[in-house]
């Protein structure tokens, strides 16, 4: 869009250069520096507008990010915790057989030694 620019106004210089017979040329100059600021300003919208869409898609990518790491760690805690939960019962019942077998069991081995 610059080099438009500088031709348009290279063009405007030239123009006014050939006085009267130049001015047919500075109309087509004219014009075509309207052309360039028109096409800078559409140039720039649009920039505008893909920016704001890539911004958007971010936001939007981030947030189903969020959403979906959410979804699998809620996922993990209710398939993890029946089993965690299953895990610490069994464990407190062995604990608890293996509790009342050492009181019996160390007994019986206490005295199995003595023996041998």
């Amino acid at each position: 869009m610059k080099q438009i620019r500088l031709l348009a106004i290279n063009a405007l210089i030239e123009a006014a250069r050939a006085g009267d017979m130049g001015k047919g040329f500075a109309v087509v100059a004219n014009e075509v520096q309207r052309l360039a600021q028109t096409a800078t300003d559409i140039a720039e919208k649009f920039e505008s507008r893909v920016l704001g869409r890539i911004g958007l898609g971010r936001s939007m990518a981030d947030s189903l990010v969020e959403e979906m790491e959410g979804v699998r760690l809620t996922d993990l805690a209710q398939t993890h915790c029946p089993q965690s939960l299953r895990a610490y019962s069994g464990c407190a019942l062995v604990g608890d057989g293996f509790g009342a077998l050492a009181g019996y069991g160390g007994e019986q081995h206490r005295y199995s030694c003595l023996r041998d």
